[in-house]
């Protein structure tokens, strides 16, 4: 091979040129990032019951889901997490099952184990799992309704909470309408099972009979605020706010943030006296 490389030396010279720029064009083309490819398919079944135990989750909620969504066709193994008000499974599928084959199935079977799962359970969501799209790579409030009881009041009128709970069930009521034909006219029929207001939860009534009406009013208080705060942030030792970004499953890291940092300035342009910075960034 050496003789023959002596005898061709513009033959070799060529070769190495096209090993070069072969090179240099695959260096250019290959992708980015801080973080593997998850090429196996996997689904995640997120289900709340604000205030259950975790050993009654885990009894009625977790195993139900794990049983019918094992039934999936493909389906390798599963894991679960039961915490306090939270239901976590997790099903993982063998690599030659189509991702959006295992999202319908699991859909599929957990809608249709709602029907068995606690009265009051929040519908599960379903989405792709992908263990390395959990770590965030950018840090925001969110305001919700807080309903704000008083156990004490409430057992002074022998109420418990979930009498509470119950009466704004009962009395706050989505309920599905149609029309009304009546001759050649269709009208559109609304109900008004809903209160419009949120201060307005504190005129349901809890108890009627047996001495004066009862009131919501009368043992809490309903006000459209924040979430229960049960942590603090600090950046550089002064409070902040922040939330974190995750990317979602098959997201290029480094294109995630730099994405986020280019949306920044025009996010400032219309929301004045708000600070936005990067105070963590993965992909440096």
């Amino acid at each position: 091979m050496v003789k023959a490389a002596l005898k061709n030396p513009h033959a070799v010279i060529v070769l190495a040129l096209a090993i070069l720029v072969i090179g240099l064009t695959a260096i250019a083309k290959l992708p980015t990032d801080i973080l593997p490819t998850f090429k196996t398919p996997a689904v995640q079944i997120v289900t709340f019951y604000p205030g259950m135990p975790a050993e009654v989750m885990e009894k009625d909620i977790t195993t139900r889901l794990e049983r019918w969504t094992g039934q999936s066709n493909g389906i390798a193994r599963q894991e679960a997490k039961s915490m306090v008000g939270v239901s976590v499974v997790k099903d993982f599928f063998r690599e030659d099952i189509d991702p959006n084959t295992a999202m319908s199935q699991v859909t599929s079977l957990a809608m249709s184990d709602l029907f068995y799962l606690p009265p009051g359970t929040i519908p599960p969501m379903v989405m792709p799992f992908d263990p390395t799209a959990t770590i965030p790579l950018c840090l925001v409030s969110v305001s919700s309704p807080q309903f704000d009881e008083n156990p004490l009041k409430a057992q002074a009128r022998g109420l418990l909470p979930l009498d509470v709970i119950n009466a704004v069930r009962d009395f706050n009521v989505m309920i599905p309408t149609g029309t009304a034909k009546f001759g050649a006219l269709d009208y559109q029929i609304n109900t008004n099972g809903m209160v419009p207001l949120v201060a307005q939860l504190n005129d349901l009534p809890l108890r009627v009979g047996n001495g004066p009406p009862t009131y919501i009013r009368d043992v809490a208080k309903v006000e459209d605020s924040h979430q229960i705060q049960t942590n603090i942030v600090r950046v550089h030792g002064k409070r902040q706010v922040y939330i974190p970004i995750y990317r979602q499953p098959g997201a290029n890291t480094i294109a995630v943030v730099e994405s986020i940092k280019a949306q920044l300035k025009p996010i400032l342009e219309r929301i004045k006296g708000i600070n936005l910075d990067v105070v963590m960034d993965q992909s440096v």
